[in-house]
């Protein structure tokens, strides 16, 4: 039986500037999803094709503002966390 090696990256999508981060670091607790994550942000070409990057701290429960809704559940979660797999 052959083994195949998979390659698993996640990813946060802002959906408002609809930005694609990688995520660096995520830590789960007692089997949930993670509250906060670490992505890479903002890349930027610098001189000998360097990239260099933002490390920012999301917080995946933060909600896009809306006064038109009356509740917070009403609100619509500004962060996805998305896996991608490659084979």
């Amino acid at each position: 039986m052959k083994q195949m090696l998979t390659l698993t990256k996640f990813y946060v999508i802002d959906n408002i500037t609809r930005e694609k981060m990688e995520v660096k670091t995520m830590k789960y607790y007692d089997g949930g999803m993670p509250a906060t994550v670490e992505v890479l942000a903002n890349p930027t070409s610098e001189k000998g094709g360097i990239i260099s990057y933002d490390l920012r701290r999301i917080n995946l429960h933060d909600k896009i503002p809306d006064s038109s809704k009356k509740s917070y559940w009403q609100l619509e979660s500004r962060y996805e966390l998305v896996m991608e797999v490659a084979t």
